[in-house]
């Protein structure tokens, strides 16, 4: 898209930035920015969408990398929805354990407590009742 108005000095800048660039500290909406604003400026970087994806995915932080890494998408757009709802998930459980952790190691019960205290769940009997 802006190919034609970069001189091939600031090209091959932005072409040893794309070979570096990863996630870090950022979000996946921050690194997704970066990300498309250097396949817009040097278009050729990838072939096609896969090859986005592939790249995309590479550079997300490992967290994130293993949720996504393990659905084998194929798309760019699959790639960018299944991190950021990794990213979600992640700050969603990290959320829930600091609560815990604040209210004096309570473990957390997914689903909010049904009426039933936290500290007593009904779990089945750990071997099954014979019928005598």
């Amino acid at each position: 898209m802006y190919t034609n108005y970069f001189p091939d000095s600031e090209k091959q800048k932005l072409q040893d930035q794309f070979q570096k660039l990863n996630q870090g500290n950022r979000s996946v909406g921050e690194y997704e920015r970066e990300f498309s604003h250097i396949i817009d400026c040097v278009s050729d970087v990838v072939r096609d969408d896969k090859d986005r994806a592939d790249w995309f995915e590479q550079g997300l932080r490992p967290d994130i990398y293993k949720a996504v890494h393990i659905l084998k998408l194929t798309t760019f757009a699959e790639v960018l929805d299944r991190a950021l709802w990794a990213e979600h998930g992640n700050a969603y459980v990290r959320e829930e354990r600091e609560v815990s952790e604040k209210d004096g190691g309570k473990k957390w019960a997914p689903g909010g407590s049904g009426g039933q205290s936290k500290s007593k769940s009904r779990k089945p009997p750990k071997y099954p009742r014979t019928q005598s």
